[in-house]
């Protein structure tokens, strides 16, 4: 028999004054656990920075162990030089990520991450510069569908009763809504438009920055709606026109995927899936973006959002998600995603006002686990795009393929909706590309700091 690798995490605590992490790993039998912390460069203060000029993230603390039988042990984890150096000296707030890793004897191993753990609160000094107003806008990735306005994560059982209404979308079960399951009440956003929870990737990035206060940051995005929902005409046209009028330093939204994601996992498009060849579906799958005009609809957006003088707008392209629920291969899904964000990105690049005013950014890859791919799964030595980053029960149907190689790895999104909304970790790849974006650009004050690899 395979020896099992099922372990659980519990009780991680923070001790602020030296940067160490307490916890308590769960295992089922022998082995070892390793622990690793990682942290990013660009954390570290002007003065205390002697690390390697490549952007990136560094090790914070290590730790490894042996195990000789089940047992529930109490780890602490201290941070290693460089580690204590950044405590003492940072220059963002200190954001780690912890990975835990057991491997049973004679058996294969199994991680666990955990990310966004703060080991020291906001630095107030980046307020010390004037207000810098950013507003968030689109659809459910922007919204951070399937989370809560307190920050927690729906489950499978709600599912049905947090799907967009039919009619008008009321951004129920989203991060940034106080509307829950089965509400129908109009569109409501949270006091903090989910600053707080610190679940969408637009408030990870305002937290980032240190921003506070609903005049710096609104995040008014609507999951389940559609370009035309924010065009004239379309019922959201008035809060986008309230944003213009707030005059905003920077907008961020995705936006574009609504309503082909539905019409390809449920309408018409489905049939696309019974395509013979690349070409064929590509060609399948452009018709309907046409048909939808989302690069005339999602222009037209960002025209009006170029009339407030200050404006910087970042358009998000999408992650590759795959469904565990639907007709298409994994290889399809890639192949669709690829279609909207290049009819997306095409329409921006085609704006006078792009490179300028207008951005385009994407997260880093949500990798698939199978290949072709460079990366060689140290699990099965298989060459694939990366560690999976899909859902769990995505992961679940992919490795059931006999035929074709997978590579595991750490969930980047939910599974409660069978595997397409990015999880807290998923945002945070989101956050990354626009905090690295707006550090290397001119639009914040100073104390906003310079490019780094990602977010905290």
């Amino acid at each position: 028999m395979v020896p099992s690798n099922r372990f659980t995490v519990s009780h991680v605590q923070i001790h602020l004054r030296d940067g160490a992490v307490t916890l308590w790993v769960s295992v089922p039998g022998r082995g070892t656990l390793d622990v690793l912390e990682t942290a990013w460069n660009d954390d570290f203060a002007t003065t205390a920075s002697v690390l390697h000029a490549a952007p990136g993230r560094f090790v914070f603390a290590r730790l490894h162990a042996t195990v000789s039988r089940a047992a529930t042990l109490h780890l602490r984890v201290k941070p290693d030089q460089r580690g204590r150096r950044l405590v003492r000296a940072h220059r963002y707030r200190v954001t780690i990520r912890l990975w835990v890793t057991f491997t049973p004897m004679g058996g294969q191993s199994r991680s666990v991450g955990l990310y966004g753990l703060k080991l020291t609160p906001p630095r107030r000094s980046l307020q010390a510069q004037p207000p810098f107003v950013m507003r968030a806008l689109g659809d459910s990735v922007t919204a951070g569908f399937g989370f809560f306005s307190d920050g927690t994560e729906m489950s499978a059982l709600q599912l049905p009763y947090c799907i967009p209404l039919d009619t008008q979308m009321n951004d129920r079960c989203s991060s940034n809504s106080p509307n829950g399951p089965g509400q129908t009440d109009p569109v409501r956003w949270s006091p903090d438009y989910g600053l707080a929870n610190d679940v969408s990737w637009a408030a990870q990035a305002a937290q980032t920055f240190g921003l506070s206060g609903t005049h710096e940051f609104q995040n008014l995005a609507v999951s389940g709606s559609a370009p035309a929902d924010w065009a004239p005409g379309g019922y959201l046209n008035s809060t986008l026109g309230q944003i213009v009028r707030d005059d905003p330093d920077l907008t961020v939204m995705t936006l574009g995927a609504n309503p082909l994601l539905s019409i390809f996992l449920t309408g018409s498009g489905a049939w696309c899936a019974f395509t013979l060849t690349d070409a064929a579906l590509r060609a399948c799958v452009q018709q309907y973006i046409v048909a939808q005009r989302i690069g005339p609809l999602v222009t037209e957006v960002v025209r009006q959002l170029l009339a407030a003088q200050n404006n910087h707008i970042v358009v998000s392209l999408y992650h590759l998600a795959i469904p565990s629920l639907t007709l298409f291969s994994a290889r399809d899904v890639q192949i669709m995603f690829g279609e909207f964000n290049a009819a997306i990105k095409s329409a921006m690049v085609a704006l006078p006002s792009y490179g300028s005013r207008v951005f385009v950014i994407s997260p880093p890859p949500f990798f698939i686990g199978r290949a072709p791919g460079a990366y060689i799964c140290p699990t099965n030595r298989a060459a694939v795009d990366g560690p999976s980053h899909q859902s769990t029960v995505s992961q679940d149907f992919l490795r059931l393929d006999p035929f074709l190689s997978f590579c595991p790895g750490p969930p980047w999104i939910i599974s409660a909706d069978t595997g397409i909304h990015p999880n807290r970790t998923g945002y945070e790849e989101f956050a990354s590309a626009l905090v690295n974006l707006v550090r290397g650009k001119s639009w914040a004050p100073p104390g906003f700091g310079r490019p780094s690899g990602g977010r905290g």
